[in-house]
């Protein structure tokens, strides 16, 4: 019994601190539309990516809406902000 219940506190513990670390969620709440000065995603996430937010959470986004980018065309790229 003892382990059982040392093994549930040792779980909720990790459970607490993984949380601490995961940061916050984003949604998008908007699309903006520019033009890519270069055909890299990351680069375009550099750019564009809100404060705070993991940059390649934002390039997978920018990645999604868009596809295969080429320098020189319009590309979306989301907004973004903390959700609630």
């Amino acid at each position: 019994m003892r382990s059982v219940i040392e093994f549930l506190l040792i779980f909720t513990l990790l459970m607490g601190i993984a949380s601490l670390l995961h940061g916050p969620d984003w949604r998008t709440v908007g699309i903006q539309r520019i033009t890519a000065n270069s055909s890299q995603a990351w680069d375009i996430a550099k750019q564009y990516h809100p404060r705070g937010m993991d940059i390649r959470d934002y390039c997978d986004r920018v990645v999604e809406m868009n596809g295969r980018i080429n320098a020189g065309e319009q590309v979306f790229v989301p907004v973004c902000e903390v959700g609630r």
